[in-house]
């Protein structure tokens, strides 16, 4: 994590428009990742609600558990950015997959989580859906109203 780092609006906005992908290190090994499409973002949406809960009440040994099975679902985000949700990458994902399991080290695949969302500015997407949540533009705005006259009465 490098606070000291960070890039000007203006950077970011450049990467964005030119589809410049993503790049970080992973066990030794250069690795590029395209932009996130709406796709890749709700496959990652599904993953990150199979991370585990710690329970209220834990020992060390829950933590050490949790944090093994929370490790296979970090790796398959990062597999899913550099390969992308489309089916077509199935195989790829799956084989990445399997690489990053046993050459990354858990702070490599942090990193790399942490460089993704940093380029492609996670803050500003949860933003917008914030207030686009409590501004009720999810919701439905109109709803229909059925008068129902009884026969005979008008």
């Amino acid at each position: 994590m490098n606070f000291f780092k960070r890039k000007s609006t203006e950077a970011k906005a450049e990467e964005t428009i030119l589809q410049k992908p993503i790049k970080f290190t992973l066990g030794g090994k250069n690795y590029e990742a395209e932009r996130p499409s709406i796709a890749t973002w709700i496959a990652f949406s599904t993953l990150t609600t199979e991370l585990s809960k710690v329970p209220k009440d834990y020992t060390y040994l829950d933590l050490v558990n949790c944090s093994a099975q929370d490790l296979k679902v970090f790796v398959k985000v990062v597999a899913l950015f550099i390969a992308t949700a489309r089916p077509s990458k199935d195989k790829e994902r799956e084989r990445l997959e399997g690489e990053l399991l046993h050459q990354a080290e858990p702070n490599d695949i942090a990193g790399a989580i942490e460089t993704i969302l940093q380029a492609v500015n996670i803050n500003e997407l949860f933003m917008l859906t914030t207030s686009l949540k409590e501004m009720n533009l999810t919701k439905a705005t109109q709803t229909e109203v059925v008068e129902t006259i009884a026969s005979g009465q008008e």
